[in-house]
């Protein structure tokens, strides 16, 4: 999408982002930098002096998703490796800490360690960093199809030898999806209400945020679908525009990747056929494998 919207590159330099070094934001501008290397459409407005929010604050507001992807990722793993029983069997305890004591003879401890919180936070921090995913993709939607915005593309992306709506709905779509993901964003870990006589008296709602968290994820991969859908219409007009023209090292191997996808469905294939055939190509293993030095969620630059 940055590069079909001729975006400006100087946002995601490696020195402006050592200024405010997040982890996240490194990562997500040096990806940038990787995926757009050598592409003929970035940089290719230099009277422009700067693009919008939601293509120059890209590394910041992603890279804020990865650090708390990176977060939950590390909550569940020491979630899955513990013990959460209640109570705890220990034998070989030990005495009691200085300045306590129990019955050494009693192994029993009932300390509470079934207690959701640490789950459930990291379900509500996973779920705000992915619905703000694709908040910024629908976003970036908008403008490929508001010819006002979109460095002189189609309105709508459509194309003016047939009729049709271009991307019109789909952007409709995605826009009630990111409405959607603010409906469910509200964080259950802040809810509890007391049980069992008062003794369960505050709880951590974990369940219901992993099953929001997981609302918001499927909410967010259709709405990511639908801009590559967007993204790939918009290359090709730029390509259209310009035979010739040069696309960044990573953006080529996708935009590959999703034309061949597209082109194994009908020539009667609906939008919605479309979006759901991205959508399983944005979710398949080593789509981006033969582009080298990406960085992973959770590792700097």
């Amino acid at each position: 999408s940055i590069e079909a919207l001729r975006g400006a590159s100087r946002a995601f330099h490696p020195e402006v982002h050592r200024q405010r070094p997040y982890v996240g934001a490194r990562a997500v501008a040096a990806n940038l930098r990787r995926l757009m290397q050598g592409s003929g459409l970035v940089d290719s407005m230099p009277e422009k002096v700067q693009d919008a929010y939601s293509l120059r604050c890209t590394p910041q507001v992603l890279g804020a998703c990865r650090d708390m992807v990176a977060f939950a990722t590390g909550q569940v793993q020491i979630e899955i490796n513990a013990a959460t029983d209640n109570p705890l069997i220990l034998i070989d305890a030990g005495p009691a800490p200085e300045g306590f004591s129990h019955d050494p003879d009693n192994h029993a401890f009932s300390a509470g360690m079934f207690h959701g919180e640490p789950v459930g936070m990291a379900m509500d921090t996973l779920k705000i960093g992915v619905a703000e995913l694709a908040s910024l993709s629908e976003r970036r939607l908008y403008r490929l199809t508001t010819g006002s915005l979109s460095q002189r593309l189609p309105p709508g992306l459509a194309r003016k030898d047939r009729p049709e709506l271009g991307l019109v709905l789909p952007h409709t779509t995605a826009a009630a999806l990111v409405s959607e993901n603010k409906a469910l964003g509200w964080p259950a870990s802040m809810d509890s209400i007391p049980t069992c006589e008062d003794q369960e008296d505050h709880v951590a709602m974990s369940t219901t945020a992993a099953r929001r968290a997981a609302e918001v994820l499927s909410n967010s991969r259709r709405v990511l679908a639908i801009e590559l859908l967007g993204a790939v219409q918009a290359l090709e007009f730029r390509r259209e525009e310009d035979p010739e023209v040069v696309l960044g090292a990573g953006t080529s191997v996708a935009l590959v990747a999703a034309e061949q996808a597209l082109n194994k469905l009908d020539d009667l294939d609906t939008p919605s056929e479309r979006i759901m055939c991205l959508e399983a190509l944005l979710f398949q293993e080593g789509l981006l494998q033969d582009v080298p030095d990406l960085v992973p969620v959770g590792e700097a630059p």
